[in-house]
């Protein structure tokens, strides 16, 4: 078994490519379609989370196809605007396909009225980035990760109750010193 997960674990580092073949450029966003939702990669949520720009960073992947996303997506929204002053950011990084995000993704966001919080469109590896932030994860949405300024994983949690369960550690996270 360990043998199993140090393959995956490998191959999910050294980026192994499968069978199919690339995606077309007309599966990909544009930057000009993406404006009010712009894009992320692994490199960028890697790049946040070393650096100490906020006291704490929340981390919401979800998909745009799901009951349980928009109550979630409210939550982190009202995070953000109830703590961005003590230093949290919140990343909302959507997973959904291109068309999906247009479609369905940013329509739900406009929903929610004025962001506080970022929102993204996931454009990389979704393999990668369950690697980096849980390896457990497997694709279920909505999930949660929360981070000290360090880049400390304080909390990880996936469905309906993960974004409040992640905000109930918000506070202690925005205190904690150094």
């Amino acid at each position: 078994m360990r043998r199993a997960w140090a393959l995956l674990l490998v191959s999910v580092a050294a980026g192994c490519s499968s069978d199919e073949p690339p995606a077309e450029p007309s599966r990909l966003l544009a930057a000009s379609e993406t404006s009010a939702m712009p894009m992320i990669t692994l490199a960028d949520i890697a790049a946040r989370l070393r650096r100490p720009t906020a006291k704490a960073t929340l981390i919401v992947l979800w998909r745009a196809g799901t009951e349980a996303e928009s109550p979630c997506l409210a939550a982190a929204n009202d995070l953000a605007a109830r703590h961005h002053e003590a230093g949290l950011e919140v990343l909302a990084v959507n997973i959904d396909m291109p068309d999906d995000v247009r479609g369905k993704a940013l329509p739900l966001l406009g929903k929610l009225g004025t962001l506080t919080m970022k929102a993204h469109a996931y454009q990389d590896d979704v393999m990668g980035l369950g690697a980096m932030l849980d390896y457990t994860w497997g694709g279920h949405t909505p999930a949660a990760y929360l981070y000290d300024r360090r880049g400390k994983q304080l909390y990880k949690g996936r469905g309906g109750d993960a974004v409040a369960e992640a905000g109930a550690r918000v506070p202690a996270a925005l205190a904690a010193r150094r």
